[in-house]
């Protein structure tokens, strides 16, 4: 039995997977140690991308603005077609949902919350095999659940199950 799982690891690619709003790589590190191969991680701040590359070599990590990088273009870079992608991954800025932020100070429109809606632009163009994004629990309530709604209305209507959590 050992003989077939060393065979089957020799000769079953790793499932790839793409980090959105990395950070220096604590998710990509999870999966990492599952086996899975990171082909990268992109983040805008690049002190954090920096430590990304030195966790996970010097090509997997990409300083840029989601905003500004399409998610075709991205696509194209990595030589990916929709749907090839076997898992994307991110966890974009919770300070406008958190409640460490004062409620004053938090508001829908708020431009860290919009990357919510950026995450799930670049799953639509993708289509990963399967997806997670990351987030604090005050979340999923926040602004009447506007977040959560929208989520959930966009992954279905693109043919995934979503499972909203917290923990």
């Amino acid at each position: 039995m050992q003989q077939l799982h060393k065979r089957l690891k020799e000769h079953v690619p790793s499932p790839m997977f793409v980090d959105l709003f990395c950070g220096c790589g604590g998710m990509s590190w999870g999966l990492a140690q599952a086996r899975f191969h990171v082909l990268a991680g992109l983040d805008i701040d690049k002190a954090s991308v920096e430590t990304y590359r030195r966790n996970f070599g010097r090509n997997s990590g990409m300083a840029c603005d989601l905003t500004a990088l399409s998610p075709a273009d991205l696509a194209d870079y990595l030589n990916l077609r929709p749907q090839e992608l076997d898992l994307l991954v991110g966890g974009p800025p919770c300070q406008g949902f958190s409640k460490n932020v004062p409620r004053k100070q938090r508001f829908l429109e708020d431009p860290r919350n919009l990357l919510v809606r950026r995450f799930l632009d670049y799953a639509e163009y993708l289509r990963p095999k399967v997806l997670i994004m990351e987030n604090v629990a005050e979340m999923k309530g926040s602004f009447e659940g506007a977040y959560t709604n929208e989520i959930r209305e966009r992954l279905e209507a693109i043919g995934y199950l979503s499972c909203p959590t917290t923990s």
